[in-house]
């Protein structure tokens, strides 16, 4: 008995089957998904540098109240860390900024 010497032909991986376009297609979505990420990353670091800015003027804000003490300075950092009470704080005319923190503090 004689043994066939003959290789049988590898077979090719399915991705170099794959027609050209296709790969074309392959390398657009990978393009696209890559700038699309980049965009989402620039939107999160626009909005932190946002927060950023107004948690720094809402410490302002608090620093300028006269007579204010440690404590409630202390308590009002906690409080204002909600975006949406350190923008009605800084919306309060300044009179009014110490009164609306007491009040908030007690609730």
């Amino acid at each position: 008995m004689f043994v066939d010497e003959r290789k049988r032909p590898t077979e090719t991986p399915l991705e170099s089957q794959r027609p050209r376009k296709v790969q074309k297609t392959d390398n657009r979505m990978e393009e696209a998904l890559s700038e699309i990420a980049g965009v989402v990353k620039r939107l999160v670091n626009k909005k932190e540098n946002k927060n950023c800015k107004l948690i720094e003027s809402a410490i302002d804000a608090l620093q300028a109240i006269p007579d204010i003490d440690d404590e409630l300075m202390l308590d009002a950092c906690d409080l204002l860390e909600d975006e949406k009470k350190a923008k009605t704080f800084l919306a309060l005319d300044i009179a009014l900024r110490r009164k609306w923190l007491l009040r908030k503090l007690r609730q």
